[in-house]
């Protein structure tokens, strides 16, 4: 028998599948995602263990380091801080909508300020993807 990979969307033969007892919630003698998928989501979970566990301790080893990193980048971005505050909190309290990517229409998206930071242009963005932020910053 072939089930559907929940995760993969593929057609896969049962023993693709790791088994499990059928129950009252799962009619299914074998789990959602297929084997394959199940090894990769794991492998990524680990990875992502082990740098978050990184990250965690070079954070306490270099605390002055990150606090002097910080307040440069403060000091030097303020406009940039000002602008990106400035539409949170339009987003927050005023009901202004976050609109699809211009680009390619994902809904998970980030505000570019095209005109640049000035204290008139804070509102007037385009909304962009990650990827196609990237891009942009890029230009």
């Amino acid at each position: 028998m072939e089930y559907k990979c929940s995760h993969c969307r593929e057609l896969k033969p049962e023993n693709e599948y790791w088994s499990r007892k059928p129950n009252k919630k799962w009619n299914r003698s074998v789990q959602s995602w297929c084997k394959e998928c199940v090894r990769r989501f794991k492998r990524l979970e680990i990875n992502r263990k082990k740098q978050s566990q990184y990250q965690y301790k070079w954070r306490n080893e270099n605390k002055v380091k990150l606090k002097i990193y910080i307040d440069k980048y403060k000091e030097e971005n303020l406009h940039k801080i000002r602008a990106r505050d400035f539409v949170h909190n339009a987003i927050r309290r005023y009901g202004f909508q976050k609109q699809p990517c211009t680009e390619c229409g994902s809904i998970e998206v980030q505000a570019h300020h095209h005109k640049g930071y000035a204290r008139e242009h804070y509102l007037d963005i385009i909304w962009l993807c990650p990827l196609h932020h990237r891009d942009y910053e890029g230009k």
